[in-house]
């Protein structure tokens, strides 16, 4: 069954892998407010930058919202540069903001998936 709402690493992969279907990049919001925005085409690390900011301008100050992205790529199955320092601007522009940065998931053709707030940090705040 799907979740429903993001209360673990388990529920965001579940909810990501459905979302995501054939796409690169898919973005759910969790909270009052919810949204399943998936995009097609190729996405590099700056293009996940600014569909947060795009988020994070339509959600940000709405308080109890949490938002995870999702990609899909080949390559190493591993955290490369590009997408942990994508990942640092991230947080810090969500600092401060209604709009919590739980996670970005990675999925990697034939190689799992990988959790920058794992890798990375800060600690997921997944839901109650």
């Amino acid at each position: 069954m799907l979740p429903t709402t993001l209360s673990s690493l388990e529920d965001a992969i579940a909810m990501a892998e459905v979302a995501l279907g054939p796409d690169r990049l898919v973005a759910l919001v969790d909270g009052p407010a919810k949204l399943v925005l998936p995009i097609a085409g190729d996405v590099p690390p700056e293009g996940v930058e600014r569909i947060d900011g795009i988020v994070l301008m339509a959600i940000g100050d709405e308080p109890g919202n949490r938002l995870v992205l999702a990609t899909r790529r080949t390559g190493p199955p591993a955290v490369t540069e590009d997408e942990l320092a994508c990942w640092r601007l991230m947080l810090a522009r969500h600092e401060g903001r209604g709009l919590v940065l739980v996670d970005w998931l990675v999925f990697v053709d034939g190689g799992g998936v990988l959790s920058l707030a794992d890798e990375a940090g800060p600690a997921p705040a997944w839901a109650a």
